[in-house]
């Protein structure tokens, strides 16, 4: 007779969250998944402190998401004009072979 070892109900859906956070950390720059995996870590630390206010800020964060979307596309959009304006100011100088020494 083989013994059947049965794990907890939720060890299945705590080894999905480590895949897919691993996953996640391996998607994006390593500068940047340090900052992702601090912030995982932070939240698992407000989750052992205060349980509701962290189910509130992973409810409150696609929305303020969304709430401030419209201003990083204003910032994005103000950027690549001041650029444009600065290549159209340098465009004689590039058309008359100025190159800028090296520093």
């Amino acid at each position: 007779m083989t013994r059947v070892t049965r794990f907890p109900p939720f060890a299945a859906s705590i080894a999905f969250a480590a895949k897919v956070l691993v996953w996640c950390a391996h998607q994006i720059e390593a500068e940047d998944s340090v900052r992702f995996l601090l912030l995982v870590l932070a939240w698992f630390i407000l989750l052992a402190v205060s349980w509701p206010l962290a189910l509130l800020v992973l409810v409150l964060a696609p929305v303020l998401f969304l709430l401030f979307l419209p201003f990083l596309l204003l910032g994005l959009t103000v950027g690549a004009l001041f650029a444009l304006v600065k290549q159209l100011l340098f465009l004689p100088a590039r058309i008359l072979g100025y190159r800028a020494s090296p520093q």
